[in-house]
């Protein structure tokens, strides 16, 4: 019983004149719909599209270069590899120009650049900035397994409780000697 309606959900809509039958779309154009897009469309060029100083290219976008056209451009911040370029009522999606780019989060390209930058660095060199995040995630991995290889190492020798003396009853006599304070009984 839903308070509100004061029945069922299902005789509610039964009841109806004429239910519409919601449309669901699929679920590539649901996930673009939710996609930031970028403030200012971009026309395309010989070159393809550039988005956050990357190029994308798509052999598709050939019949749109030299249009004045600014098209809605959206991307995944979470994955800079493609981008989807709106044009009339479909998306392109529109991959990087150069396919050995890794797949990189726009967080992550973003840091790139900002450290390329502090090394004294041109950042708006796509090719260094990805270079350098390669070069970044190689040693973050290296780094990665050998703490996971220091962790699963057996212990050393010298801290093995084989190798340690059990006290005498030297020791176990002198430390019940040994004053106590009030808060140890």
């Amino acid at each position: 019983m839903h308070s509100t309606l004061q029945s069922t959900p299902l005789k509610v809509w039964q009841s109806a004149p004429n239910p519409a039958l919601t449309y669901i779309p699929p679920t590539d154009s649901l996930l673009i719909d939710v996609l930031p897009q970028l403030n200012v469309g971009r026309q395309v060029h010989p070159f393809g599209v550039t988005v956050h100083n990357i190029k994308y290219w798509d052999d598709s976008l050939i019949p749109l270069i030299g249009r004045p056209d600014k098209y809605v451009v959206k991307y995944d911040p979470n994955n800079l590899s493609s981008i989807w370029l709106l044009h009339e009522t479909t998306y392109i999606r529109v991959r990087y120009r150069d396919l050995a780019y890794p797949d990189v989060s726009l967080k992550e390209f973003q840091q790139a650049r900002k450290a390329l930058r502090a090394q004294g660095h041109d950042a708006s060199d796509t090719d260094a900035v990805m270079a350098f995040y390669e070069r970044s995630s190689a040693r973050t991995a290296a780094s990665r397994e050998a703490t996971q290889a220091a962790r699963h190492a057996p212990a050393p020798a010298s801290i093995s409780t084989t190798e340690q003396e059990a006290p005498s009853s030297g020791d176990r006599r002198a430390w019940l000697a040994a004053p106590r304070s009030p808060l140890e009984d």
